[in-house]
């Protein structure tokens, strides 16, 4: 995924609700976890090593 905001608000638009909020892998990536209106929880996932 190259644009972990843009994502996000897609799934917030369409009803998905924060699980884990978008938080740094310090030096790797960008990561979030959501509920999607049936209650499933996926999480999304934006590689950047500058990520702090």
């Amino acid at each position: 995924m190259e644009d972990y905001d843009s994502i996000e608000a897609k799934i917030l638009n369409l009803g998905g609700k924060v699980a884990l909020a978008k938080h740094a892998l310090p030096g790797m990536a960008w990561q979030g976890y959501y509920m999607d209106t049936e209650g499933n929880i996926f999480g999304i996932h934006q590689p950047d090593q500058n990520a702090k």
